[in-house]
């Protein structure tokens, strides 16, 4: 945390400018290059690119139908926490977002590593090139009073100013919930949610579906209970408790979900497959970047390698083809 405005690394100061838009590929690779070398791109141009970004996802659904047809892909992406080589080497190993070959991020894009402002500025910026090629789904990190306690709030403001910290908020408050992919499986940052009326019992995906993307954008700070509490902070039940469906204490929000009521969700819904993020290598083995739980039906992708420099795992992204069966790619 702490690089002055202009960033490290040596070098005369940033090689992008505002004056370089619209965006193109070109450039995306070149923006690439410098957050390689720990520089940062103009305020003129992060700004643009934020407000760009904000005015396109804040028109999307709460959860956002793709559809994957001949030779595509869709990739999910997990959790990558500031580490934003790590989204450059998947996008060089696996191939840069295309119309075919598309990539779901799946939150949690900052605190923890320092380059925060760097994966977010990189993945709109994809987003504003190619909008058919990217979506970008929320996590519990993409929350002010998260980013305030976790250090992505004083990385946005030592970088960029106050000012542009508020943007990345607003930005991250209009971003959608959940992705189904085929109409087959769907993909959540936490986990299930439960009914308002009865917490007791989960709650169909219609419910989600019928949030509006204009009463959305109003949370900026994730309430402790509720749907998109659960959506955002929700486990898997941990295999040393027989809770089937409870308040998750260890979080303080959201709900741990049993295995059984995963399946039998998903089998409501004719769904496949629910894969989620969320739960990193501190909390669960994620050696591979990956685990599997409920049959296989549950998948937890985690894709920041080594995370915060001390836990030797691997990252991976899962990708779906037409039949949207998992592909586990490590790296």
């Amino acid at each position: 945390m702490g690089k002055k405005k202009g960033g490290g690394g040596g070098g005369s100061g940033p090689a992008l400018k505002a004056e370089e838009w619209p965006l193109t590929r070109g450039g995306m690779q070149k923006m690439a290059e410098l957050f390689t070398a720990r520089k940062n791109i103009s305020s003129g141009l992060a700004k643009k690119i934020l407000e760009e970004a904000h005015e396109l996802i804040s028109r999307q659904p709460t959860v956002v139908d793709i559809v994957v047809s001949g030779k595509g892909t869709a990739s999910v992406v997990g959790d990558t926490h500031g580490q934003v080589t790590d989204v450059i080497e998947i996008f060089q190993k696996f191939g840069l977002p295309t119309k075919d070959r598309k990539y779901i991020f799946n939150g949690d894009y900052v605190d923890r590593g320092d380059q925060g402002c760097e994966v977010v500025l990189l993945l709109c910026g994809w987003l504003l090139c190619d909008p058919t090629s990217l979506t970008i789904l929320r996590g519990n990190h993409e929350d002010r009073s998260i980013t305030l306690r976790y250090g992505f709030a004083e990385e946005a403001r030592t970088k960029y100013g106050s000012g542009m910290y508020d943007l990345f908020i607003s930005l991250f408050a209009a971003l959608p919930l959940s992705a189904v992919v085929n109409d087959t499986v769907i993909i959540l940052h936490g986990g299930l949610f439960r009914s308002p009326e009865d917490p007791s019992k989960l709650e169909p995906l219609q419910t989600l579906r019928d949030i509006s993307n204009r009463e959305r954008q109003k949370i900026d700070e994730c309430p402790d209970k509720g749907i998109i509490a659960d959506v955002l902070w929700s486990d898997p039940t941990p295999d040393n408790k027989k809770t089937i469906l409870g308040d998750n204490d260890m979080r303080g929000s959201g709900c741990h979900f049993a295995d059984h009521l995963t399946t039998q969700w998903l089998d409501d819904h004719n769904f496949t497959t629910l894969i989620r993020s969320h739960e990193g290598p501190d909390l669960q083995d994620l050696s591979l970047g990956y685990s599997l739980r409920a049959d296989d039906r549950l998948i937890t992708v985690f894709s920041a390698r080594n995370y915060c420099g001390s836990y030797g795992n691997s990252g991976c992204v899962v990708t779906l083809g037409k039949d949207c069966h998992p592909r586990f790619q490590v790296f």
